[in-house]
């Protein structure tokens, strides 16, 4: 889901992602720009919540993330996967392979107004990925907000 990353008072510190994951675990993706303040936060709630007592961890994951925003982001996607797109619903993830890149979490979210997905991929698997894409001609570069 979309959800809001609050300071103790309820006010909004940034935007996340956060995915409730088949494996056990919450999945966040903050924005780039936020990443060390939110990462320090995260970091320091973590250590708060062992202090009193209570089991909870943070893994970070350094992965770069890939966004396939578009009318046609599905079926772009679809050749590089064997999961059925069509049963990933908007706002869910799965891990997968894509385009022969293993460990990929895609994620069916559009914040374009389009549908589409966000490719969370181990970093060394990112530049094949983003060379295949683009390899589609549907597949063009875009900057955030661009």
């Amino acid at each position: 889901t979309l959800s809001l990353f609050t300071n103790e008072a309820g006010g909004i510190l940034d935007d996340l992602i956060v995915s409730n994951t088949s494996e056990g675990h919450l999945y966040v993706v903050s924005n780039a720009g936020c990443r060390d303040k939110d990462l320090a936060l995260m970091q320091d709630k973590v250590k708060e919540f062992q202090n009193r007592g209570l089991d909870v961890g943070l893994e970070v994951v350094e992965n770069a993330l890939l966004a396939l925003q578009g009318p046609t982001a599905t079926q772009v996607l679809q050749a590089g996967v064997t999961d059925d797109m069509k049963k990933l619903p908007f706002m869910t993830s799965a891990v997968m392979e894509v385009f022969g890149v293993s460990g990929c979490r895609v994620t069916r979210c559009g914040y374009t107004g389009e549908d589409g997905v966000e490719i969370s991929v181990p970093a060394t698997g990112a530049v094949h990925l983003a060379t295949t894409l683009l390899k589609n001609p549907e597949v063009k570069l875009a900057g955030l907000a661009a």
